[in-house]
């Protein structure tokens, strides 16, 4: 049997711990117990066995002389420590350092192990990016306490977080499109407000000043939402979307769409027949026209009709069998796409009919005026009939979980830069991409501190 001597003879050890602690059960005990133990066992095994890694491979010495990939040398000049922080604990690695009076110096292990920047392994940084993406920091960070006993301050993670999601833009840009697709592209977009945090003013300091009526102390910013897919239609039916994609993007809705707009074109934009979807926002048809013209829009079903109760309400008590009966009428019509003919019966009731409260006409008038905004993008029959989606469910759907899920919990404020980051995390999770999106990353940061290719250092 081979005989194991200084670290390597830990990982010995921690081994026949775990035989020991099996060989000692003779009856039965409750399994949750056991379970827990032998949990913390193996996380004992992987910690000899993470040093005894670093053990063998030593420290990386090439000689008295170190010469890199330009021809400049660097003279060994002495043995540099770091703490690795494993996902089983701190291992100490001893690194060989070469320097030279003219040059930054090296230690030519880190490219061979290909360290991470942090000291933090990259598997507990892509644990930490996970958690950090779905719940806060401060119960992410407890979670990983919980489940292996390392602590990571709540300010490291937000780190962690904004750093890992700095190459998911790049990450996007290099990703092929789907291998299969539908015969029809569609595109859906909304948004989300998120509070932020007051900016610092040079205003005294005293007592708030009351708020009048509608007023809010935080204002919010705007998360712009995309959903994208394809679908193959079906007569009257609602087909089941392909390669559902979705991104938000903080900022104007401009340069959301800027951003959007070559992950539109990468699903088939400009070659597949192309639906885009949104409420009755005038800006997203006006952005709509501007970066996606051979679009056909569509105003969501559902905002038009809550246009239509509140209409139905000005006449008629709320619940009662006249409203629903009203509402249903003119549902009949705009399906039928004769939106001229419910607003044109709408301002009849202005001038005519019914004598109405000067708030009530003044709904009628936002409700006219709603109608009159999205009448040329109330293609219900027509769409109905091939098949295609004649409401946002999709990107109000992402607008709730992708977004109000963990940017709206009570209490939160956000900067800009913060939120960009946990959103971009969470559509690649929403994604399915977090294996690709973990490999690219860890890719990307071995270049950019080791000027090599991942294959290359580790094959040096």
């Amino acid at each position: 049997m081979i005989q194991f001597t200084g670290i390597i003879s830990e990982f010995e050890v921690s081994i026949k711990d775990m035989t020991e602690y099996l060989d000692q059960f003779t009856q039965a005990r409750p399994i949750h117990e056991v379970e827990s133990e032998v949990f913390a066992l193996a996380l004992a095994v992987g910690h000899a066995a993470m040093k005894a890694f670093v053990e063998r491979i030593g420290t990386g010495d090439v000689g008295l002389v170190h010469v890199d990939e330009a021809g400049h040398e660097r003279k060994r000049h002495d043995i540099r420590p770091l703490t690795y922080r494993s996902i089983f604990g701190k291992v100490e690695i001893h690194r060989s350092y070469y320097y030279q009076p003219d040059r930054e110096g090296l230690c030519p292990l880190d490219a061979a192990l290909s360290l991470p920047e942090r000291s933090y392994s990259y598997l507990l940084q892509n644990w930490m990016m996970r958690f950090g993406a779905k719940e806060t920091y401060g119960n992410g960070c407890d979670d990983l306490k919980m489940l292996l006993g390392i602590k990571i301050p709540k300010r490291m993670a937000e780190a962690i977080v904004a750093e890992g999601s700095r190459d998911v833009a790049s990450f996007r840009d290099q990703l092929p499109p789907p291998s299969e697709e539908g015969a029809i592209l569609v595109i859906q977009a909304d948004g989300k407000g998120i509070r932020m945090v007051k900016p610092k003013t040079d205003e005294p300091k005293g007592p708030k000043i009351r708020l009048t009526k509608g007023q809010k102390r935080n204002k919010k910013k705007m998360a712009n939402v995309f959903t994208v897919y394809t679908i193959n239609p079906v007569a009257e039916y609602s087909p089941d979307p392909i390669e559902r994609k979705v991104y938000a993007f903080m900022g104007t809705k401009r340069a959301a769409f800027e951003k959007f707009a070559p992950e539109a074109k990468k699903r088939g934009y400009g070659r597949l027949k192309t639906l885009f979807l949104s409420d009755g926002d005038l800006d997203l048809a006006d952005l709509q026209k501007e970066f996606f013209p051979e679009a056909e829009p569509c105003v969501d079903w559902i905002h038009v009709v809550e246009y239509l109760w509140k209409a139905a309400h000005v006449f008629h008590s709320e619940g009662s069998p006249e409203a629903m009966a009203w509402v249903k009428e003119r549902e009949d019509r705009l399906m039928a796409d004769d939106v001229s003919t419910v607003i044109r019966g709408l301002k009849q009731s202005l001038t005519k009919g019914v004598r109405l409260k000067s708030s009530q006409k003044e709904t009628l008038k936002k409700v006219i005026g709603y109608l009159e905004g999205v009448r040329h993008r109330i293609p219900y029959q027509e769409w109905y009939a091939a098949g295609y989606p004649i409401g946002t469910g999709s990107v109000e759907g992402a607008c709730r979980h992708l977004v109000e899920d963990r940017m709206g919990r009570a209490g939160m404020k956000w900067k800009i830069p913060g939120s960009q980051a946990v959103l971009d995390l969470r559509s690649v999770l929403e994604n399915g991409e977090t294996d690709e999106f973990t490999k690219f990353r860890i890719r990307r940061e071995h270049e950019r501190l080791y000027g090599t290719s991942l294959s290359e250092g580790l094959a040096a």
